[in-house]
């Protein structure tokens, strides 16, 4: 089950996404795809909030250089972590952080990646993470861009 790999493939020319671009996200995404998976396998929250701050150590530094350089790739994969994170934010350093995180990432994603972030969004107004399908996004996408595509013709 890779329940996010269109965050892998989606406007892949944004990104010049060569042999060596593709496996850093690849990574990220895997890392995300195995946290998202135990929290809904209810694993222990003490195991989640491991995982969660394990993410910028495992991943590849690289990954956090696009962050740093706001690509948004990599800034939606951020905006995923921290839906996720919403789940258990009860503990004291967690609370408010997926909000402002996600929030903030929303503000700044470029107009063709904005319905990337409907999931994340979701997630943080709601609190229920799991009501709908993580993969939304990506048909929410697929269609706007075929809306324009024909609207431009």
């Amino acid at each position: 089950m890779n329940p996010l790999q269109f965050l892998l493939y989606y406007r892949q020319e944004d990104d010049r996404m060569d042999s060596a671009t593709f496996a850093v996200y690849e990574e990220g995404i895997a890392y995300l795809e195995r946290f998202y998976i135990d929290v809904q396998k209810g694993q222990p929250d003490h195991v989640l909030r491991r995982m969660f701050s394990g993410f910028p150590p495992v991943v590849p530094l690289t990954f956090i250089g696009f962050v740093a350089e706001r690509r948004p790739r990599a800034l939606v994969i951020f905006a995923y972590l921290f839906a996720v994170v919403k789940e258990f934010e009860d503990i004291w350093w967690l609370r408010s952080i997926p909000e402002r995180e996600v929030q903030g990432i929303s503000s700044i994603i470029p107009v063709e990646w904005k319905c990337m972030m409907i999931w994340p969004l979701h997630v943080i107004s709601t609190g229920m993470p799991y009501g709908e399908e993580v993969s939304i996004p990506v048909t929410m996408c697929l269609y706007h861009e075929i809306s324009l595509a024909h609207s431009e013709s």
